[in-house]
């Protein structure tokens, strides 16, 4: 244990100054349920400087437990139990959750009886169900069915019994209807997230050499930490409950079906899909849990298949049948197994696909089921931004201690499916509650209540790589549709109400009615501003949209509420999977042997359309035989319009909407191509400031976190409405249990930490270089593109004789895939690709331009790098600098490729790092001047750099929404102008940072970095903004002959 000011922490290692000054820093903002945002450079243990630093705050490692014997022995008694029994006899509380358990057993028992009944009485047969029919409220159906005097034919095909319905309302978490053992809740936890799940799996071995994973821990009572406000009640009740005494530290890597399926037939039936993943495994589960699917599942043993590592009653998923198929990777005594495995011991990422593979069972199944009483969650923060993802995964039994919300206000479910948007149809859209995602139901009583959202009550969040997360914020809330795309949703949902004419409720009909009137209107105003000469872009507000496009007057939530009540996607996507495969199978048979398409419900045929002048009477058939349409993509333009709409109904004041007109694609002036985006300026609304706010703190972590005005402040604080745009706050969007007047509170208190590098100065040298060793000027502007060929010979010369100097292997940076293939094509011209080679092999990150194979040989005799993946190429270049024959390595990368970020270049792998270029953003785009703009506006509030300083070509704006860009060498002196260019230049070295800081990885390592620019040279502001550790070791050459000596004598230095 190490003193960290008042603290004490744990460290695998002696630690250095630095990272005791880091941990000291989270306790004081933890023990004050503030936000800390940390900015630590790459190399100096981020990563346990993080999980010490946290833990140490919820937990007290018991290290004595195994010389006195006590503690060790109560883990063992305790956690071998069976899941049920952990806390049978540890204290106050479990009675009450014995109790519980008992009490749910028979409420499901209830439950299941007074279901059955139900379907008896009015859900029909099974087999006499169509299952691309939507979700319908059956005693509705049946008084609407009694009304045309079919009532015998309703209760002798019904098409959607209230049991099929409840088994889809409740979501992934209704796997069967027998007893399900639920772990004790463990509160508080601790959420540690990451860009991708490859650096999780790494954060999750650092745990592993932890003081808290090798002993046994303690919850801190509520007198080991400063008693604030929320942080003295959570302990209090962490206090109380029957988890103080010592235990395992328990943790889980949160992943989704993509990553932890086994189930090879469906992941080959979803095509890549996601969503179309979701729905196959909840219909495989919902089949393996009913009658029929044990019925099954107990035929096949008997004839002798038990494999259980095989799918097996999945095998013909693919076929053009509509017989429900099963998987045999979650089945409960399968499940159970794996459960126990894990209880017994916490596993990562990739050791529960290979358990679950072993054992045949769903390792995405138990990690849910293990998350309830898990301390640590590794979770990637692509599902703590996405409300959908977060409600996916971590909702219901998950984190919250009843799933369900059984409050008075919970909706009957004979009063209608979508009973709760009736009210208020006539409103205008500014008035609406929002819909930020799917809701899911759960049946209880015959009551239709909701599932619960994840609760971060008392929680603490960790995000490393924190650098990303506005950027990826950004790319969630934007949403865009074309009008192909509009014209295709038009045709399937009127297909889909042409075919089930008959059977669909009044009021589902005129909802798809209404649904295809108001994609006439978006399809009918992009066809208008395609008509347009000028091919640019324009941006307006969302309420001055709404009046151009004429849907002022459309309620966008009772479609939301529609498509989720009904599942109106899931099943006409089901249906157009269907329909692809079978038409594709009549395309390939032979000429003269066509058959048309029927569909297998009985009632089909005199549903569909009568229109005898087309080939096709049915216009989904007629879609899917368009030689136009890719039929494989269709299925996907109805989830992109899903989150499409889902981002129109939670538009606001702060919604933005760019009219994108581009060329045709023949060439033809009287037609653009017109895309419709809908940007949101407040990134964290409907993001991460939820989440935030109600968990208790939260430590945002990344190497490049200046400003905060672009990292943080979109994402933890709120801007003040608009007067003249005063809108509804969006009350709904926030998690379950927020009180109304909460919604309001301020934004937690920010507490930012910069700390250093652990290397010394004399480890790393930056040198700025304005000129080639020929004496021409290096800028790469774009304005002056018709040079860069001789600016690229003269880089080419400058890295050849660097390369002489330069030891082992050397990593060069450019803005984009485009510049770095046009320097490899101009130096091969002139011979330059060739000699260099001969120095250093020439390796080159695989990119979306050209892929590491179209390197030709070169003339030395070894082959160029040929990889095509960006893993392949790295150990070929690892490999290659660590041979005895080779005299290193030069690697062309890009600024904000793969290979910018998340990457090491220790020692030998990356001696120096050089950067060709700045990788300005194009100002003219106007999502990112809407941007700046915004935070300009909201963020900050200090001038930043002067107009003398600023290179020519900037962003203005006038009072009205429509963004100009101004002409090179016309730059306004406004302060908004001038913060909007600061901000550009802020996300321009942001990237450079990211690159420059890929070589020096620990203590021991050194390296040089050479930035080729004339910018770098002359403009202070850019020098500036080079980290701050970085900052005694610039040096500004005069010429290259000064670079080149300072280099070399650098790494003279180095050797000695």
């Amino acid at each position: 244990m190490y003193a960290a000011g008042r603290f004490t922490v744990p460290f695998p290692f002696e630690p250095y100054p630095l990272q005791l000054h880091a941990m000291e820093a989270i306790r004081e903002g933890l023990s004050a349920g503030d936000v800390v945002v940390l900015e630590s450079p790459t190399g100096t243990g981020k990563t346990q400087i993080l999980l010490n630093g946290v833990l140490s705050h919820m937990f007290e490692p018991v290290v004595t437990s195994v010389e006195h014997g006590i503690a060790e022995s109560h883990e063992v008694t305790g956690e071998s139990r069976p899941t049920g029994e952990v806390c049978a006899d540890s204290g106050d509380g479990c009675p009450s959750f014995e109790e519980h358990r008992k009490h749910q057993r028979k409420r499901r028992k209830r439950e299941r009886e007074k279901r059955r009944k139900e379907t008896f009485n009015f859900g029909g047969t099974s087999s006499s169900r169509d299952p691309f029919l939507v979700d319908q409220d059956v005693r509705e159906e049946a008084q609407e069915l009694s009304r045309c005097g079919a009532l015998a034919d309703c209760l002798s095909s019904s098409s959607s019994s209230r049991s099929s319905s409840v088994s889809h309302l409740g979501g992934e978490g209704d796997k069967s209807d027998e007893d399900v053992e639920v772990q004790p809740l463990r509160k508080p936890k601790v959420y540690f997230s990451s860009r991708t799940h490859t650096q999780l799996q790494q954060v999750t071995d650092e745990l592993r050499r932890t003081v808290f994973c090798q002993n046994l821990v303690r919850r801190r009572s509520c007198n080991s930490v400063e008693k604030d406000g929320l942080a003295s009640k959570v302990f209090e009740d962490a206090h109380k409950s029957p988890f103080v005494e010592p235990r395992k530290l328990r943790y889980v890597h949160v992943a989704g079906r993509q990553q932890l399926c086994l189930n090879a037939s469906l992941k080959a039936a979803a095509g890549g899909s996601n969503e179309r993943l979701n729905e196959l495994c909840l219909e495989a589960m919902a089949y393996e849990y009913s009658k029929e699917g044990k019925t099954a599942r107990k035929q096949k043993l008997q004839r002798g298949c038990a494999d259980s590592s095989l799918p097996d009653i999945e095998d013909s998923l693919g076929s053009s049948t509509v017989s429900r198929r099963g998987c045999g990777y979650c089945q409960k005594e399968k499940l159970k197994i794996l459960r126990d495995y894990v209880n017994i011991e916490p596993r990562d990422l990739s050791q529960m696909r290979e358990l679950g593979q072993r054992v045949g069972a769903c390792p995405f199944l138990v990690t849910r089921e293990v998350l309830r009483g898990a301390d640590v969650v590794f979770i990637p923060y692509s599902y703590l931004v996405s409300s959908e993802m977060r409600n996916a995964l971590l909702a219901g039994n998950a984190t919250n201690e009843h799933p369900t919300d059984l409050t008075p206000q919970t909706q009957v479910v004979s009063q209608g499916l979508s009973s709760t948007c009736r009210a208020g149809s006539t409103s205008t859209h500014s008035s609406y509650p929002t819909v930020p995602s799917k809701q899911r139901w759960e049946i209880q009583n015959g009551r239709r209540v909701p599932i619960l959202p994840p609760d971060f009550s008392g929680d603490v969040i960790v995000v490393d790589e924190a650098h990303n997360l506005v950027d990826y914020c950004r790319n969630v809330t934007t949403a865009e549709v074309t009008l192909p795309e509009l014209q295709v949703i038009r045709r399937l949902l009127d297909g889909y109400r042409l075919r089930y004419e008959k059977r669909l409720l009044t009021r589902n009909k005129q909802r798809l009615r209404e649904m295809v009137a108001f994609v006439d209107k978006l399809a009918q105003h992009l066809q208008e501003a395609g008509k347009k000469s000028t091919p640019t872009a324009t941006a307006s507000t969302f309420i001055n949209f709404t009046f151009d496009a004429e849907v002022d007057t459309v309620n966008v939530h009772l479609f939301l509420s529609f498509l989720d009540e009904s599942r109106l996607l899931p099943k006409l996507h089901g249906l157009l999977a269907q329909m692809v495969a079978q038409v594709e199978a009549q395309i390939s048979q032979p000429s003269g042997k066509t058959t048309k398409w029927r569909p297998t419900s009985s009632y089909s045929d005199e549903n569909i359309c009568s229109d005898t002048t087309n080939e096709y009477a049915d216009p989904i058939e007629a879609l899917l035989h368009s030689p136009a349409e890719d039929r494989r993509s269709i299925a996907a333009t109805l989830y992109r319009f899903e989150t499409f709409l889902r981002w129109y109904g939670l538009s606001d004041e702060y919604t933005r909407v760019i009219l994108r007109r581009l060329p045709s694609e023949n060439g033809s002036r009287e037609m653009c191509r017109v895309t419709l985006e809908l940007l949101q300026l407040e990134l964290g609304t409907h993001t991460m400031f939820p989440v935030l706010q109600q968990a208790h703190a939260a430590v945002l972590a990344g190497g490049t976190m200046k400003p905060l005005a672009l990292t943080c402040d979109l994402l933890l604080k709120q801007s003040a409405p608009t007067k003249e745009l005063s809108v509804l706050k969006n009350i709904s969007s926030l998690p379950c249990g927020t009180r109304e007047e909460e919604a309001g509170e301020q934004a937690k208190k920010i507490r930012f930490t910069e700390e250093g590098h652990v290397v010394p100065p004399s480890s790393i040298a930056v040198f700025t270089l304005a000129t080639g060793p020929g004496g021409q000027r290096l800028e790469f502007q774009h304005a002056r593109r018709q040079s860069w060929p001789k600016i690229f010979e003269g880089v080419g010369t400058a890295l050849l004789n660097f390369c002489r100097v330069i030891p082992a292997g050397m990593i060069v940076f450019f803005t984009s895939y485009e510049i770095e293939e046009l320097f490899v094509n101009t130096i091969r011209s002139s011979g330059m690709y060739d000699t260099i080679n001969a120095v250093k092999r020439i390796f080159r990150e695989p990119g979306s331009a050209r892929n590491a194979s179209s390197t030709p040989g070169y003339s030395s005799g070894c082959q160029a790098a040929a990889s095509t993946t960006v893993d392949s190429m790295l150990e070929e270049y690892a490999s290659w600098i660590r041979s005895e024959r080779s005299s290193g390595a030069l690697l062309f990368a890009v600024i904000g490729g793969k290979l910018s970020e998340g990457i090491n270049f220790n020692d030998d792998l990356g001696r120096a790092v050089v950067v060709v270029g700045l990788p300005y953003a194009n100002i003219s785009e106007v999502d990112l001047q809407l941007h700046l703009r915004h935070v300009a506006d909201t963020r900050v509030r200090t001038l930043l750099p002067s107009s003398a300083n600023i290179a020519t070509g900037s962003i203005t704006t006038d009072s009205t929404d429509q963004v100009t860009v101004v002409p090179d060498g016309e730059f306004p002196a406004s302060p908004s102008s001038a913060m909007e260019w600061g901000l550009l230049t802020d996300l321009c070295m942001r990237s450079v940072n990211q690159s420059i800081g890929r070589c020096i990885r620990h203590a021991s390592d050194y390296a040089a970095v050479i930035l080729l620019d004339a910018r770098y040279v002359e403009r202070r502001d850019i020098r500036r903004r080079i980290p701050s550790w970085m900052q005694p070791s610039i040096h500004v050459a005069q010429n290259f002959g000064d670079c080149f000596r300072r280099v070399r004598d650098f790494f003279i230095e180095r050797r000695k």
